[in-house]
C-alpha cells in the first residue's frame, strides 16, 4: 500500500475530536487505473486521504464536508477500484451537507466493503441518510463516529447481513433497544459501543451474538476536553 502525507495543521476543538481519525494526505500524480481525466482531477482536488494498491489503483479515500455534492460524488461512485470510503462532516460555514441523494451515489458502489461517517457534529446525519447507507449489503465495516443518526433509522442496520465490524461512538440516540436489533447479524465478530447511551444490562443482548469474538464497550462519559483527546475514533 502507499499513501502521501504532508502535516495537518491543529485548530480548535472540533478539530480534536475529529482528527485522529485520520492522517491528512494530498494525493497528487495521473492515475494508472484508466478512469476519465475528469475523476483523475477530481480526486486530487477533494481527497483529504488516498489510499493505492501495489497496482497504483486507487482503493481508498476520506472527502471532507465542502466536497459532498452530487456532482462529486457521481463521479467518485464511477472508480471500481475503490473499496472504502470516508465522509468527514464539519461544524464550518463551507459544509456541504451529506444527504440521502448524494449517499444514492454511494449505494450504487458494490464493490465497496469500508464505509465510515465521522465528525457530523452539530447537525447529525440528515434524515434518509442511514437509511441509504443500509441498501449496502455487502458492507463488511462499518463505522459511525459523531454521526448520531435519526433513532427509527437505526432498525436498517439489520440490512447489512455481511458486516462483520461495526463501530458506533457519539451516538446518543442508540440504546439497548437499538443495540438488540444487532442480534440480528449473524456475522458480525467486532463491535464497538463507545458514549452512546447502551447500558451494562443492554450488553446482555449480546450474548445471542455467537459470532463475536472482540467486544468494546465504553458508557457515556460526561464531555471534558481531556477525555476527546484520548478518545481514539
Amino acid at each position: 500500500m502507499k499513501t502521501i502525507g504532508v502535516p495537518t495543521k491543529r485548530s480548535g476543538i472540533s478539530f480534536v475530536k475529529c482528527v485522529l481519525l485520520i492522517a491528512c494526505v494530498v494525493v497528487g500524480g495521473q492515475s494508472s487505473r484508466g478512469d476519465s481525466l475528469e475523476v483523475s482531477n477530481l480526486v486530487s482536488q477533494i481527497a483529504t486521504f488516498a489510499e493505492y494498491d501495489e497496482s497504483g489503483k486507487l482503493i481508498s479515500m476520506e472527502i471532507s464536508s465542502r466536497y459532498h455534492n452530487e456532482r462529486n460524488i457521481k463521479l467518485v461512485s464511477e472508480i471500481p477500484s475503490l473499496k472504502e470510503l470516508i465522509f468527514r462532516g464539519n461544524s464550518g460555514s463551507n459544509a456541504v451537507p451529506l444527504t440521502p441523494a448524494v449517499m444514492g451515489y454511494v449505494t450504487g458502489m458494490t464493490n465497496l466493503t469500508k464505509l465510515s461517517l465521522a465528525c457530523f457534529i452539530s447537525n447529525r446525519l440528515k434524515d434518509g441518510v442511514l437509511n441509504e447507507v443500509s441498501k449496502m449489503r455487502q458492507l463488511e465495516n462499518l463505522t459511525l463516529f459523531y454521526s448520531e443518526a435519526p433513532k427509527e433509522e437505526y432498525s436498517g442496520l439489520t440490512n447489512l447481513v455481511n458486516l462483520t465490524k461495526l463501530r458506533i461512538i457519539c451516538s446518543t440516540n442508540f440504546g439497548d433497544a437499538e443495540l438488540q436489533l444487532l442480534t440480528n447479524l449473524t456475522k458480525l465478530r467486532e463491535l464497538e459501543l463507545e458514549d452512546n447511551s447502551v447500558t451494562s444490562n443492554g450488553t446482555n443482548l449480546l450474548k445471542n451474538l455467537k459470532s463475536l469474538t472482540n467486544v468494546v464497550f465504553e458508557p457515556r462519559q460526561p464531555r471534558t476536553f481531556q477525555n476527546q483527546l484520548q478518545r481514539q475514533p
